[in-house]
């Protein structure tokens, strides 16, 4: 029996309806989309609309040859004239109960992108192999003014087939400026969740920190309101693509569309990215570890030195965003347990170091965070010394003590053991009769994680020692 796929659209409005049937659809109905998914599933598409379009829908050329192809479906989702834009999730949500009623697997195909040729059933092919989940396919945004024009001239009888080099090529024609910004040596910058290297007219490198799910075992998947797999326990659970030949699209939207997230001034950067990535509603387990996968972002046959040297690069590179996510991350937990001048100190050696150049990202962590009593029984001019301008040497011997490589197994009752810090500082971790921590004979709490790291919350500053 053929594996069951629904395949969920949800449209609404003028400018979307005309994306789904000037690009979306044709798209769809090459040869090794539509027509091959229902040659090897069971396949049926629901589309989820406003009652305001459902006369324009059912007129569509592209949707009555859908029909041809499998069940179509066209569903009253709203009946107001005003639907907010977030309820395209509300309704791939609701759709999730009709998909496990059926035993069928979903996909969320989005009205405004262009898919490459067999990329609908390369989405598919892992949720049949037992994926839980497909994370959506690496794109590019492009300008829709300036692509529909030259779609017109390559649409054949309402289908526009494009290999995967042709839509890389086409997506870097048509590039919107928003993603010009998030390539490696633009003057300007804005926030988001990539980041692009060029390999001259081949291609780019591409670097995601995050991606909404596309394809889903419904049954399997718990779906959060952001559309993303609460349930993955690691990336294995997963299809994640690495190259525009397995599955890619290119996302459409006007020129002017979101230019008031430009930042003159403020190039996208490692730390930036990852500053961006740490915030509370763009931190998840697929953010923790997306980022190593690159992307290879192919338009043409390639040059292997050529690529091999971007890549080198774009490691060296995403090895910076996540010492920066580590520091983010400690500066955070500093602050949420009131160690609040230990964030402050953290923040200052975030603003003046290089800090990816001074601890290691190859591996877990483990940081002492001095608490507040502990900062403020220091001498003034002490402080100072490590704070104030042009002390900056001091400040990172300060930093390094606090901060060793490796998760440390706190000791047994009435047992002791002894670490290094990066600084060459040796701490004493010992534990009582009565279990309590103590850090070089001084008070000390539980050790608790926040991502690769371990947080040990000390009464006392380790100052470098005298030379």
């Amino acid at each position: 029996m053929p594996l069951r796929i629904d395949l969920i659209v949800a449209v609404w409005g003028d400018w979307h309806i005309m994306a789904l049937e000037q690009a979306a659809l044709p798209t769809y109905l090459s040869s090794g989309n539509f027509p091959a998914l229902v040659h090897r599933y069971d396949c049926r598409l629901r589309v989820f609309t406003r009652r305001a379009d459902v006369a324009r829908l059912n007129r569509m050329d592209g949707l009555r040859r859908t029909a041809e192809l499998m069940p179509l479906e066209i569903i009253v989702a709203s009946e107001d004239e005003q639907v907010p834009p977030h309820f395209h999730l509300k309704w791939w949500h609701q759709a999730t109960e009709c998909a496990v009623a059926r035993n069928a697997k979903m996909l969320t195909l989005q009205p405004d992108c262009l898919f490459a040729e067999g990329c609908l059933v390369n989405l598919c092919v892992p949720l049949e192999h037992g994926k839980k989940a497909v994370l959506a396919p690496p794109q590019l945004r492009v300008v829709s003014e300036t692509i529909l024009r030259e779609l017109q001239g390559i649409d054949k009888n309402g289908v526009i087939s494009l290999s995967p080099y042709e839509i890389v090529s086409l997506g870097m024609r048509h590039l919107h400026p928003l993603f010009g910004e998030v390539i490696a040596g633009c003057p300007v910058g804005r926030p988001g969740i990539e980041f692009l290297w060029p390999v001259d007219d081949e291609g780019f490198v591409l670097c995601q920190t995050t991606r909404e799910i596309m394809g889903l075992d419904p049954a399997r998947c718990e779906v959060t309101e952001v559309f993303l797999e609460s349930a993955i326990e690691e990336l294995s659970d997963v299809h994640v693509s690495s190259t525009s030949n397995d599955i890619f699209y290119l996302s459409l939207g006007p020129l002017m569309k979101d230019f008031d997230q430009v930042l003159p001034q403020f190039p996208v950067t490692s730390k930036f990215l990852a500053r961006w990535s740490t915030h509370q509603q763009n931190d998840s387990r697929l953010s923790r570890s997306l980022a190593h996968q690159l992307v290879r972002l192919e338009a043409k046959e390639t040059t292997s030195h050529r690529w091999d040297q971007v890549i080198g690069e774009a490691r060296q590179w995403v090895s910076d965003y996540y010492c920066w996510r580590d520091v983010y991350h400690v500066w955070a937990a500093s602050r949420a347990r009131g160690c609040r001048r230990a964030g402050e100190l953290i923040g200052l050696a975030a603003h003046v170091l290089d800090m990816p150049r001074l601890v290691p990202c190859d591996g877990p962590l483990t940081v002492f965070i001095p608490s507040d009593r502990a900062i403020e029984a220091l001498e003034p001019g002490r402080l100072a010394g490590y704070v104030a301008l042009g002390c900056e040497a001091r400040l990172q011997q300060l930093i390094m003590q606090h901060i060793t490589k490796g998760r440390q197994q706190t000791p047994p009752v009435g047992r002791k053991a002894t670490v290094v810090s990066l600084g060459g500082r040796p701490v004493v971790l010992e534990r009582n009769d009565a279990g309590e921590l103590a850090a070089n004979g001084v008070a000390a709490q539980e050790p608790y994680s926040v991502d690769n790291i371990d947080i040990i919350i000390l009464n006392t500053v380790l100052e470098p020692l005298p030379d």
